[in-house]
């Protein structure tokens, strides 16, 4: 989560730590409510993308995410895991490196669980 936060803000990897510490209780992630609240400190938006949750299979899903204006927040699994997707269709995970195309990142996973979908806009 830290990564994808620090991929929308720009701002150094310890001021992100700091930023996020009062939300670290010990267990693994960080709630989709803490994002909110750093995003928003950081003058951010995080903003439900409604049509996300109407796309009937994954070529839509895909589609949708190639042609946003904003870059987007995912939550999605069991645990939920957050990923970042760039303008264009460009996955950011935390876990890798490399940054994947849309389809080849969620074109792994058997069930694709969209627990949040969230536009990321500046206040």
């Amino acid at each position: 989560m830290l990564r994808v936060f620090e991929n929308i803000t720009g701002e150094h990897h310890c001021l992100v730590v700091r930023r996020f510490s009062p939300f670290f209780d010990g267990e693994s992630g960080v709630s989709l409510q803490a994002l909110t609240r750093c995003l928003k400190d950081a003058g951010y938006t995080l903003r439900r993308h409604e049509e996300a949750y109407n796309t009937a299979d994954r070529e839509a899903f895909y589609g949708l995410c190639r042609k946003l204006k904003y870059q987007a927040v995912i939550f999605y699994g069991e645990p939920a895991h957050a990923v970042l997707v760039r303008v264009g269709g460009t996955v950011v995970d935390s876990a890798q490196l490399e940054e994947e195309a849309v389809e080849a990142y969620f074109g792994r996973e058997k069930s694709l669980r969209i627990r949040f979908f969230g536009l990321v806009e500046p206040e």
